[in-house]
């Protein structure tokens, strides 16, 4: 009569492929994870650019500006209420997109420089119509 033995568990080989596959799960999972993480930290930045740049299209002071000068152009340093974005500058411009005869439309064109992981530009514009008879 010959005696079978059975081993319950794992064998070294087992474990040692169990334990490769579960490092290779939390690595893809941690590389997931701080993609997510700069991603939205990204998007946080830029949705705060571009709150600045509506912000600043709104102000009256530019429409005015666009309504007695035409092809203005300016730079104006502003600064965003964030960590995240260091520097940060405005760059405004002020177009008449139609021919000169009919220069009561201008564009406002705002441009907002700023930097998270690298140079970026946020665009924002208007138009404004002005009465050449005031």
């Amino acid at each position: 009569m010959k005696k079978t033995a059975t081993t319950n568990g794992f064998t070294t080989v087992e474990l040692l492929v169990t334990l490769f596959v579960a490092v290779a799960f939390l690595m893809s999972g941690y590389q997931l994870y701080s993609m997510i993480i700069n991603d939205g930290g990204e998007v946080r930045a830029r949705a705060k650019a571009s709150n600045v740049a509506y912000k600043y299209l709104q102000q009256k002071q530019l429409q005015v500006l666009a309504s007695t000068n035409c092809n203005a152009v300016g730079i104006t340093q502003i600064p965003i209420a964030a960590d995240d974005q260091p520097s940060t500058s405005i760059t405004y411009e002020v177009l008449c997109p139609y021919a000169p005869q009919i220069n009561t439309i201008s564009k406002i064109l705002i441009k907002v420089n700023y930097s998270y992981n690298g140079a970026k530009t946020v665009t924002n514009s208007t138009y404004v119509y002005h009465d050449q008879d005031k």
